[in-house]
C-alpha cells in the first residue's frame, strides 16, 4: 500500500468528500477504524462490505459474514481457527457489535456520560413495520420534547428580563 494514502499527514478532504458520499448512499460509519490508516471509520454498506475511504481497501461480504459468525462464538477453537486460517490475513476488520435505534441505549450514548462503552446488543435483523412505526413515534415524542423545552426555557429567559427591567424601572422612579 502506498504510505502516503495511509499516512495521517495526507490531505483528508479527498477521504472526507468519500465519506459523505457513502453515507448519503446508504453506507454506514462503523466505530472500528481502518488497520492500515488507524485514524480513518470504516463504512459499511447494506451488502456487509466494509471500505476505508483514504486506502480505499476493501472486504468481501462472505468474509465479513464468516468473522462475525466466529466473533459470536467465544471458544478458543475458533480464535485458533481464525489466527490459522488464511480469512485473518485477508481481512483484519471485525465487526463488534450493533447497536438498534433503541432510545434508552442512544440517550445513554448522547447523554452526561456520552464516553461510555456500548452494552452488548445482538446483531439487529429486521423488525415488523409495527414496531418501526412505534419507534419512529417515539422518536418524534422524544423530539417534541426537546423542542418544548427550548422554548420554555427561552420564554423563562424573557421573563426574567422583563421582571428585572420593571425592577430597575421602580428603583428609577423611586429615585426620582
Amino acid at each position: 500500500m502506498d504510505e502516503s494514502r495511509c499516512s495521517p499527514e495526507a490531505s483528508s478532504k479527498p477521504t472526507t468528500e468519500a465519506m459523505a458520499q457513502l453515507l448519503l448512499s446508504g453506507w454506514a460509519m462503523m466505530a472500528e477504524n481502518c488497520s492500515e490508516c488507524h485514524d480513518v471509520p470504516l463504512m459499511r454498506s447494506s451488502q456487509g462490505v466494509l471500505k476505508c475511504c483514504r486506502c480505499n481497501k476493501e472486504s468481501r461480504p462472505g468474509v465479513l459474514c464468516y468473522l462475525l459468525f466466529l466473533s459470536s462464538l467465544s471458544c478458543k477453537a475458533c480464535d485458533e481457527e481464525v489466527r490459522s486460517s488464511n480469512v485473518a490475513d485477508r481481512h483484519k476488520y471485525r465487526i463488534v457489535n450493533e447497536c438498534g435505534l433503541d432510545s434508552s441505549v442512544m440517550t445513554g450514548i448522547h447523554g452526561a456520560d456520552g464516553d461510555r462503552v456500548l452494552p452488548k446488543t445482538l446483531v439487529v435483523g429486521r423488525t415488523p413495520s409495527s414496531t418501526k412505526a412505534d419507534g419512529r413515534r417515539l422518536q418524534q415524542l422524544c423530539l417534541l420534547r426537546l423542542e418544548l423545552n427550548k422554548a420554555l426555557d427561552r420564554e423563562v429567559n424573557v421573563l426574567d428580563q422583563l421582571e428585572r427591567t420593571l425592577r430597575l424601572l421602580d428603583i428609577v422612579e423611586s429615585k426620582l
